[in-house]
């Protein structure tokens, strides 16, 4: 199915419009999830790499954050990038390199080779979160761009509850390098689907049913995003109120994401297809919690609300109840540590997406989108590569995980205090 198939088959705009939306909601999901497989799987192999290579907790750590150091590098030029021609190419070249680097880190013989895969996968991620903004706010009315970044944010969760178990197999099967294929070919057939279909230039969503901002916002592609932008971005109160609300749920987000299977491995002593399973069930959780509250929030919120930032309220809520986390040191029964982890990491899910949604709502210019996103990724992930870095140097000074759960959970307590701030436009 391509976009011009699309436009012939059905006969009104309306009906044109909503199968098109359809159609983006379910790509953007999918590249979400996609990435995110991509990035647990090195988390569910970790025991076996740390075995084959003789890696201390502090080297995996740096190998479980390295990603991230190369998703920081290019996320602002990616941003930069999509403010310019559009989010189509710069995505596309996006999955083709991270998908490329998931197939080459199953064919490293060395550790200096396994971490040159892993940033070039980090590069290449770099282009989704900037693009899919982009995407949202060219096709998604306000009243349903919460439920649009929860959908895409709820990939971040379902790649991982959907990918910790078939990696978990798929390892069992053809071992840890064949899997690391397997994952970077998904994401080639997902670029397949994305090409024909994904357009830059809108012809549905200039009618009444979209949003004013959206009617007229600055969407020409050709513009060149200056330093007086970002200056004005960066000056804004709100955005570092953003900034940290999100930081301190991604390092919490990305504990869970580098260090989780290793944990239920160490401490608990399971299998690796009941690493997989266990792995999976916060994810589950978190999934249909934050689509849910997700759209709640759309249902709460109205167009002059939104301007204002009121979803900082349930964002900041959400953050708060994440900090349970604080308690897993405290338990001792599985079913206990994996329910305290699944209110955690739903709530950081439907944080992160209504983050997402709030700096979509407070950013003024539609030209300043892209960067806006980039800046907001980057500090994202700034928290996120300490995650697995600061929890690998606490095992090691330790013995165990205890500290890392404090830490997370302290952060989490000043994000959700730092996101109640974010009440005036930006840029």
């Amino acid at each position: 199915m391509t976009a011009k198939t699309i436009e012939t088959t059905y006969k009104t705009k309306e009906e044109t419009k909503v199968l098109y939306r359809t159609c983006i909601y379910i790509l953007i999901f999918l590249l979400a999830s996609i990435s995110y497989v991509d990035r647990v799987v090195i988390s569910v192999a970790a025991p076996s790499i740390s075995r084959e290579f003789g890696l201390s907790p502090v080297a995996m750590g740096y190998l479980l954050s390295s990603f991230l150091w190369g998703y920081v590098l290019c996320v602002v030029p990616f941003g930069m990038w999509i403010d310019r021609v559009g989010a189509k190419l710069p995505i596309s070249v996006g999955v083709a390199v991270w998908s490329l680097a998931t197939v080459g880190t199953g064919l490293a013989a060395s550790f200096p080779l396994l971490l040159c895969s892993r940033l070039l996968l980090g590069g290449g991620e770099a282009a989704a979160t900037p693009g899919v903004g982009r995407v949202i706010r060219e096709w998604v009315p306000v009243k349903g761009r919460g439920v649009a970044f929860a959908l895409y944010n709820s990939g971040f969760y379902a790649g991982p509850a959907i990918g910790a178990v078939s990696v978990a197999a798929l390892m069992e099967w053809i071992g840890w390098r064949g899997t690391f294929a397997v994952c970077g070919l998904i994401g080639l057939v997902w670029l397949a689907f994305w090409l024909p279909i994904y357009r830059n230039a809108p012809s549905h969503s200039s009618d009444e049913a979209v949003s004013k901002p959206l009617a007229h916002a600055e969407t020409s592609t050709g513009r060149t995003a200056t330093l007086d932008q970002f200056k004005a971005i960066l000056s804004s109160g709100s955005m570092w109120g953003v900034f940290v609300g999100q930081g301190t749920a991604v390092y919490a987000q990305y504990l869970f994401l580098s260090w989780l299977p290793s944990y239920l491995q160490a401490t608990r002593h399971v299998s690796i297809m009941k690493m997989g399973f266990y792995t999976s069930v916060p994810y589950v959780v978190a999934v249909v919690v934050g689509l849910t509250l997700s759209r709640l929030s759309d249902r709460i919120l109205n167009e002059k609300s939104s301007a204002a930032g009121k979803r900082r309220l349930m964002s900041a809520a959400s953050i708060i109840s994440a900090s349970v986390i604080l308690f897993i040191p405290l338990v001792q029964p599985l079913w206990l540590v994996l329910t305290i982890m699944s209110i955690s990491l739903a709530a950081v899910a439907t944080a992160v997406g209504l983050n997402f949604a709030l700096l979509t709502d407070l950013v003024s210019k539609g030209s300043n989108q892209g960067k806006a996103m980039a800046i907001l990724t980057i500090g994202a992930n700034g928290f996120g590569l300490m995650a697995p870095i600061v929890t690998g140097y606490v095992i090691a000074a330790t013995g165990n995980y205890n500290w890392a759960f404090v830490i997370a959970g302290l952060l989490l307590i000043t994000g959700s205090l730092a996101v109640l701030t974010a009440r005036r436009p930006i840029g």
